[in-house]
């Protein structure tokens, strides 16, 4: 085994409650939708994390991920993203291809605009 920094390890092992957290309340909205009892949502227990507690239902999705993250902020430790970085490449490729396209309708209007012109007149 390679050993790991102690604060990433806290870091995974927040964040594996806070998913934790999240399956149990989608358990509660699921089985609220659909009008039966909830099931337990199976965690696997190493003895160094407590099981997790189902968070109260609400309305909102990430209530349970925001009041988690709200409780290690107080505690003066970084929040960890919740969301994966995007790859920078695939943005760049998207931007791209989107400023083609309004590229492609302004030329498309303005020589719309020009036919008119030149008709009408």
């Amino acid at each position: 085994n390679i050993p790991m920094d102690p604060d990433r390890l806290s870091q995974l092992r927040r964040q594996r409650e806070l998913i934790r957290q999240h399956l149990a309340w989608l358990d509660s909205e699921i089985a609220a939708a659909s009008h039966t009892s909830p099931s337990p949502t199976p965690s696997p227990t190493d003895g160094a994390d407590a099981p997790a507690q189902p968070a109260s239902s609400s309305t909102d999705a990430a209530a349970p991920l925001s009041r988690a993250a709200d409780s290690s902020n107080a505690s003066g430790e970084d929040a960890a993203p919740l969301i994966p970085d995007p790859d920078p490449g695939s943005v760049h490729n998207e931007v791209r291809r989107g400023c083609l396209i309004y590229a492609g309708i302004l030329a498309g209007l303005l020589a719309a605009l020009i036919a008119f012109i030149y008709w009408r007149y």
